[in-house]
C-alpha cells in the first residue's frame, strides 16, 4: 500500500479471533488453502470493527 498505513502481522489458525490494533488503516490478506481475499479496513478511535471473509 502507499498510503500511511500501520503495519502489524498477525497469524490466525482458526475461524475466528480477536485482534486488537490502533486507530488506522490497515490491509488485511487472508489465506485459507488456494484462496486469498484482500481488504482494505479503517479503524477508528474506540471504534469496533467486524470483518467476515469468505475464503470457501
Amino acid at each position: 500500500m502507499n498510503r500511511n498505513t500501520n503495519s502489524t502481522e498477525v497469524t490466525i489458525t482458526r475461524h475466528s479471533a480477536v485482534v486488537d490494533l490502533e486507530a488506522g488503516e490497515y490491509q488485511v490478506n487472508a489465506t485459507a488453502g488456494n484462496k486469498t481475499e484482500t481488504q482494505i479496513v479503517t479503524i477508528e478511535e474506540g471504534g469496533k470493527h467486524n470483518l467476515v471473509l469468505n475464503l470457501r
